[in-house]
This record gives structure tokens, sequence and C-alpha cells, in this order.
């Protein structure tokens, strides 16, 4: 399925004086599909009525069969003749992606050898080509190009054949088709480019899972802007399978037009096909567990998975050949309730003799659901859009504030915390084991309502049984930070229960200043759970990664913040305190009792070469009733003072 209900996907039929207007829309599902023969040439000639397309087993009515040849589409609506089009070369292009993953020696020739001969003959007019690797991390080592000489060295590059000292090189890693007024593909390919890099860095983030899975997501939602058919050509030698993640990439290229072609460069092997009638996508999982992940984002997105062969050219040269030629079928789905399920699809042809290419299936996602990467974002978007939001699963949220950062913006904070008591739990007796599978998502909303930061995991837990209870006293903690300009801003969460089907949410509202840099500031307070005296080194993501170090680790070691603010015998706490330059601070502590200070202790800051003083204290309590009290802190910097509070209970 090229594109699902909703996701407003460009069909991209039309001649170059109209403007574009063929797109789905919450009512339109398109399919593109490849059939052919027996002898593996491409069908040309099918009739609207010999196509049918069931979703989840029930027969759907075409509206309109496409042919697509390079820029040229025939058009068969229902009920009417044919007609062709001529498609704008300005928008219309059929790209190939050729990525190579970790390659063994005689993977590697075999590679070579197939693209070799794909550009061999050259380039047809209005394709380009693109030439990634994802070991150790997903890089583009040649953005899309036609000119074959580029796309050859390239793909000698990353199989080893070449070093980009090598004599004679060429200047590779530029595109050939310069952006110019009107010319919305070439504009097209250079942000897409751009988007894979910057969305790799947001997904290395947040899905800490397999590398090279994360490289080919950010590269499928790199290629959303794009229309038409895209083809990526994956060289690879197997890649672990991650759970979410994997489904993730594929319902992107389900969503995006990404068909993907396994090329396992293995060479010759036992058991390299899918056994007959095997279920290639079954949701919720995908793919049965000892299928393949290779032949599971072919088969899922309507490609092909080759295997068990020596020679890769030709499976190459088909590949290349279905970006330039397809069918593209569209309807209106009879279930209209957009409930972001998995929707399976099955097209077949009535014709004799013929095998058809089609991804199987789509997940139906709502209106206003286009940001989503992963299934399990589903129902909690849906939480947090709904009125009342709901309150089934109890856990806590919190936002915290620092000091300047790049380009006048603020260094924030925020976490989640989820007690672990609080989720279902599935035993199994037999096996004396146990799963416990929570998801978040949360968005950080500006004063329009727009999403400036998102942060989301899947989390599934599994134990021996005799340290559930263990286990279950503790709590789930996930934290991150990054910059925000001043303003205000609205924290939106989601968790989401999932072996009990429910769903908690929170909103937060909450205020960045303008820092002055001539001025005293103090970051929030944040009363600390723990903190790690030896934390691991901090991971980077690349150039695109604008988090800068986290402010919740100091030199001696890393803070995890509390948020439940109940605390006995002693409260520990932490903050940063800003000043000018050439100014040293003085700070103070008070502990509050209905607005009457109870209690006062001198703060030692640590001295500081760049204006900010971060301290972590401990205040003993025993001597204090229970009840609620506040932390207050001053800051004197020169003739000016600032101060924090935070409020917290002194449990019995």
């Amino acid at each position: 399925m090229r594109g699902g209900a909703a996701l407003l996907l460009l069909c991209g039929l039309l001649p170059a004086q109209e403007p574009p207007q063929f797109r789905t829309s919450a009512e339109e599902v398109l399919v593109d599909f490849v059939v052919r023969d027996r002898r593996g040439r491409q069908v040309t000639d099918l009739r609207l009525e010999e196509v049918e397309l069931l979703e989840d087993g029930i027969p759907q009515r075409l509206k309109v069969l496409r042919r697509v040849e390079g820029l040229r589409a025939i058009e068969q609506p229902a009920g009417a003749g044919s007609r062709e089009r001529r498609l704008d070369p300005s928008r219309n292009v059929q790209l190939m992606l050729l990525v190579f993953d970790q390659l063994s020696a005689g993977g590697r020739e075999l590679a070579r050898r197939a693209v070799e001969d794909l550009v061999r003959h050259g380039i047809p007019p209005n394709t380009y080509y693109a030439v990634a690797t994802l070991e150790p991390s997903f890089r583009i080592l040649q953005p899309f190009t036609n000119e074959p000489y580029l796309v050859k060295w390239a793909a000698e590059r990353a199989t080893g054949a070449k070093t980009v000292r090598a004599e004679g090189a060429p200047e590779i890693g530029r595109p050939t088709r310069t952006a110019t007024a009107g010319d919305y593909a070439a504009q097209a390919m250079e942000e897409a480019v751009a988007e894979m890099e910057s969305r790799l860095a947001e997904l290395e983030r947040e899905q800490r899972g397999s590398h090279a899975l994360n490289g080919l997501l950010s590269m499928v939602l790199g290629l959303r802007r794009l229309e038409g058919r895209k083809n990526a050509i994956l060289f690879s030698e197997g890649i672990p399978a991650s759970g979410g993640l994997a489904r993730a990439v594929i319902a992107q290229a389900n969503r995006n037009n990404v068909a993907f072609y396994t090329m396992d460069t293995r060479g010759l092997r036992a058991g390299s096909a899918l056994p007959a009638g095997a279920d290639p996508v079954a949701p919720p999982s995908l793919a049965p567990a000892q299928a393949p992940l290779l032949e599971e984002l072919a088969a899922a997105t309507g490609g092909l998975a080759i295997a068990g062969t020596n020679d890769l050219r030709a499976p190459l040269r088909q590949a290349a050949e279905d970006a330039a030629a397809y069918y593209l079928a569209s309807y209106t789905p009879q279930n209209t309730h957009w409930d972001g399920r998995f929707r399976r699809l099955e097209l077949r042809v009535r014709r004799p003799g013929v095998a058809v290419q089609a991804r199987s299936g789509y997940f139906a996602l709502p209106p206003g659901m286009q940001a989503l990467l992963f299934p399990h974002e589903i129902p909690l978007l849906r939480a947090l859009s709904s009125s009342p939001m709901p309150r089934q699963v109890d856990y806590r949220a919190g936002m915290f504030r620092f000091g300047p950062a790049p380009q006048g913006r603020v260094q924030c904070a925020f976490q989640i915390e989820i007690p672990i008591r609080n989720l279902s739990v599935r035993k199994n007796e037999a096996a004396g084991t146990y799963e416990i599978h929570a998801s978040f998502l949360v968005f950080i909303k500006d004063g329009e309502g727009r999403a400036v930061r998102k942060a989301t995991r899947d989390v599934p837990f599994s134990g021996p049984l005799e340290k559930l209870e263990a286990f279950r006293a503790g709590d789930f903690i996930y934290n991150d930070h990054f910059p925000l300009p001043p303003g205000r801003y609205v924290m939106e969460s989601a968790v989401a229960d999932r072996l009990g089907e429910r769903v908690g949410t929170k909103r937060i509202s909450f205020l960045v200043p303008a820092l002055p840099p001539d001025a005293p500031a103090l970051s929030s307070i944040v009363l600390v759970r723990r903190v790690d005296p030896s934390p691991p080194p901090e991971a980077s993501y690349g150039e695109a990664d604008d988090r800068g170090p986290s402010p919740l680790r100091f030199s001696g070691g890393a803070v995890t913040p509390r948020l439940d603010r109940a605390v006995r015998g002693e409260l520990g706490f932490y903050l940063v305190a800003y000043a000018p330059a050439g100014v040293r601070p003085q700070a103070a502590a008070e502990i509050l009792k209905d607005g009457r200070a109870v209690a006062r202790a001198v703060l030692e800051l640590p001295g500081s070469a760049d204006g900010n003083y971060p301290y972590f204290g401990v205040i003993s309590l025993e001597n204090l009733a229970p009840g609620d009290y506040e932390l207050r802190i001053i800051s004197v910097a020169g003739p000016r003072a600032v101060e924090e509070k935070t409020g917290f209970e002194l449990a019995p």
C-alpha cells in the first residue's frame, strides 16, 4: 500500500500545465503495485475490471487504476474510458536509494558488481540515485544524482574498493540537480537529504535500538515530500529485528511510498526464502518471529527479497524497472473508522500466470496523527486529544528550567516517572516469568499550540517471577534536556499500560523567561532522588543534535530528580546559579513553613570558569514536624538578587 487513509500523500499524476490535485484524503487510500508474467516481464495492459482489492478480507470498489511509466500516466476511472496524461517533470522523479549495510568481503564484491552493471548503460531521464551506508551509522555518501560515474564511485567507496582520497576521485557528495524556482522535485530532494540527517539524531536519542533500523527509519521519513514510487535497495547480510522500531520502519515506508528491495549478499545458502503460506506481516508483531527482517521489509512494503544467489545484477535491474513503471489504484475504504489499527490489504489480478508485488497493508491513522512515527503512539495521542483527558494510569511528570543556551535560548529538562506497581502484570506460571509493558509520549508545545519537541518510548519489561515484587517496588524513569526560546509552553504527556489497556495523561504549563547576559539567574530547584557519581559518558548524536551538555550533570555526577515531593529525614536538592562574568554569586537556603522561615543555611557555591555554579546539597529535617514546607534559594550577584521556591512534604 503506497500511503494510508488520512496521510495526505501526493500521487503525482498530473500534466505540467495543471497544479497538483491527486492526493490521498481522509477518505482515499492509494495502493501502487507491480505485476509480472511467468517470464518475469512486467504486465503493462491491465484493465480496471481485472484488479480486485480486499481490505481486511472485504472487497473494495476501485475508483481509478493508473499505469505510470516514467513521465507518462494512463488513467482508467471507474465507468469511463482510459486517458493519457503527461506528468510534470518538476514534480515527478524516479528515485533509487542504494543502501549498504556492513558486508563481508564477498558481499561487498557482489553488491559492487551489481551497481556497476546497473549504471553501465547510463541513468534514464528524470531518474536519480542516492548512495548511503548504515555502518557504523547512517550516512549519505552521495545525494541524489543522475551522473552514473558518481553513483559508481560512491558505491565503490561504500564497499571499500575506493577511498575518499583515491587518485582521480570525483567530487561526490553533491547533488547534480540544483533547486531553482518552480523545480519542486529538486528542492524536495535537497530537503530530503537534510531531513534524513536531522531525523537520525532525533531517533538515536529516542530509540536506543539498532543503528541500522534508526538509519532506515530516518531515510524513509526524509522521503515523505517526494512524489511517486521510491525504491530503497538494501544490501545487507541480516539486520537484527528490534520490535517496535522494525514495525515503525515498515509503517513509515508504507506511508511514504518506499518499497524495499533487500539484497542478501551472503550468496548461495540454504533456507533463504519464506516458507510457502508464511504471513509476512501479522499485526501487532507484523511478522512471525522466525521471519528474517530482510524478507519482512520487502514483503511488507511491496518490494522483493533477493537471497540465495551469487549474482545480484538482474534483481537490481528489476528494482530499477519497478521504480520507473508501476500501477497505482485508489479506493475509498468501506471502514471509515480511523482507529490507527493495521489493515491488511490483498490485491488480486484476474489473469492466469501473473505475480503481484504489493504492500501488505497500512495503519489507518486519523487526521492530525501524521507526526506519529510508531504504532504505540496512536492510543497516546488519541488520549491527549480526548476531553476530558483520561487519568487511568497514575504517574508523575515534571519540567525544569536551567540557564542560557546558544542563540538566546534557555536550557530545559523534563522527567517522566512511572511507578511500576501501577502497571498490569502478565504472569506465566509454567515458565516462571512475568511481563509488564508501558509506553509514553511527550509533546512540548509553544504558546500557539505547535509541538516544538517530542519524546516517546515503548518499554516492555520481563523477568523471573521470584523477582517480580522487588521490581514492582521501583519506578521507570526517563529524562532528557533541550534548549527552548523564551516564551510560554505546555508539556503534554501520556502514559499507557499496554497490558491493561489503560492510559493516563497530564498537562503542565511552564514559563521560559529571557535571561539577560548581565543579570544573575537561578535554575529551577530540583529535589534529588539520587546522584550517580560515575555516570556513563553522554552520547553524541551528530551536528543535528542541539541539546548541548545535560544541565543535570555536575562535577559530583548525574542527578536524578525526585518528582513525588515526599521526603523523610533529609532533603537533597540541586540547582545552578548563573552570574555575569567576573562576579561571584552568594547563595542561601531557607526552609519555609506557612511562609515563615524555620531553618536557614549559607550555601558554599563551587568555583566556576564559565559563570555557571552548580550546587548539590542535603538538609537534615530531623527537627521538623511532618507537614508541607517550601525550600527557598536566594542568590545575590553584585547589587542584584534572585530567588526560586519549590514545595515538598515531610512524611512521618
